[in-house]
């Protein structure tokens, strides 16, 4: 499994979260592009776990980009869950994210 990783950012912003992930039968990273929106889950608080409104995106390979939407961000823990649901090309992936409220 890659991750956890983890990450802070300000709660009910809409944030880019870059991180690698892990070739699923190599210890390489993975350069491969199949990363397709039902591949990412999120969990909000603990709460059941839902689709996320953005796909993962490759940026500039081995890197890859999943964008949380400020209503996804609306949460003080959030975990976000990577994993290919067609294959096995990569390994599963963890985003732990902590939010804390914008300042004023």
């Amino acid at each position: 499994m890659n991750g956890p990783f983890q990450f802070f950012a300000q709660r009910g912003v809409q944030t880019s979260f870059y991180f690698c992930l892990e070739d699923g039968t190599l210890t390489d990273a993975y350069i491969g592009t199949d990363v397709v929106a039902a591949d990412s889950t999120i969990s909000k608080d603990g709460g059941a776990s839902a689709g996320t409104t953005n796909a993962v995106t490759t940026v500039n390979s081995p890197f890859f980009k999943i964008i949380l939407t400020a209503t996804e961000m609306q949460a003080t823990e959030i975990l976000v869950r990577i994993t290919d649901a067609s294959a096995a090309g990569f390994k599963d992936c963890i985003l732990l994210i902590t939010t804390t409220p914008v300042s004023d």
